[in-house]
């Protein structure tokens, strides 16, 4: 299990939102964090050997400088019994996460979706958004919210099931923390309304089924199974506070609106892998939760093995 979170920063409160969260799965699961900051390439141009400006001499300054903010940071992490590293590089933050990510492929990276304005601003379509194509690590998201007091509290994961409820990547992570955080967990699985089948197939679905059954009614019984199944295997686990919501309409849309009445809620998901590395399939039911959610989203990988996608 994460034995290892990984929490880049960029500086600004807005980015710092996740670590409530981080503390909250650090101190449940004992895991070490390790903090991350880069900081830009001192250009020549910004050098002044007259004035004792050396390239080597403002490159420490600026490392000194990453370094002392996340010691801040650090601090209350290390005040809770968390233990913390900082690490402040050169360059390019998006390759900093990623090979960090890499060298400890168990290793949770937990990210707001965006940071300080500007440039060097870490939200979808730039820092998060590369680390969200390239790497094959869980990945805990927030989207950071102004001026609203940040919660920090997980008490429920939510979990939605696709067509594969039993998937092992998926319950290799929400088991051990929801048993850890002694969280209950929410299995979901939405299917269409009645007005979807008749909208989408007209009078197929009206006179195809089997005993003149409606085509609902045997997508939703089915979904009920699929639903039983999974809570069965976790209260297996040894889980006892599981429960079973079947939904309708939209996938992403009752998702977003479970989240949100759902006080102190994590969602969990599974994404489709694409060629290679399991790519992040924009425009798909969890990259609209990721960016939609005002909740915690834990993005799981796909193993490439047959059998443990979603």
């Amino acid at each position: 299990m994460h034995k290892r979170i990984i929490v880049p920063l960029d500086g600004s409160q807005l980015a710092e939102q996740v670590v409530p969260y981080v503390k909250l799965l650090a101190r449940g699961l004992g895991a070490e964090v390790r903090l991350l900051r880069a900081f830009d390439t001192v250009r020549p141009d910004m050098t002044d050997p007259e004035h004792g400006l050396y390239l080597d001499r403002l490159t420490a300054n600026f490392r000194n400088t990453a370094r002392d903010y996340l010691e801040e940071v650090a601090a209350g992490l290390r005040s809770a019994g968390v233990t913390t590293t900082c690490e402040a590089h050169e360059g390019s933050a998006a390759e900093q996460i990623i090979s960090d990510a890499e060298a400890d492929p168990e290793a949770l990276v937990a990210m707001s979706t965006h940071g300080r304005s500007g440039v060097g601003c870490w939200f979808l379509g730039s820092v998060a958004d590369k680390v969200l194509h390239a790497t094959n690590n869980p990945l805990l998201i927030i989207r950071p919210r102004e001026e609203v007091e940040v919660p920090g509290a997980i008490c429920r994961i939510i979990v939605p099931l696709g067509e594969s409820p039993m998937a092992s990547r998926r319950w290799q992570h929400v088991g051990p923390i929801a048993r850890a955080l002694g969280l209950g967990v929410t299995l979901v699985r939405v299917t269409p309304t009645v007005a979807d089948y008749y909208r989408f197939g007209g009078y197929l679905y009206e006179y195809s089924t089997p005993q003149g059954l409606d085509t609902s009614v045997l997508v939703d019984a089915a979904a009920t199974e699929y639903l039983k199944a999974a809570a069965e295997r976790l209260r297996a686990e040894g889980l006892s506070s599981v429960e079973e919501r079947l939904l309708h309409g939209n996938a992403a849309a009752a998702i977003l609106d479970l989240a949100q009445e759902s006080p102190g809620a994590m969602v969990a998901m599974t994404t489709h892998g694409r060629s290679g590395i399991g790519r992040w399939v924009l425009g798909s039911v969890a990259d609209r939760v990721v960016r939609h959610a005002g909740v915690p989203v834990l993005i799981i990988r796909p193993k490439e093995e047959a059998g443990a996608q979603s």
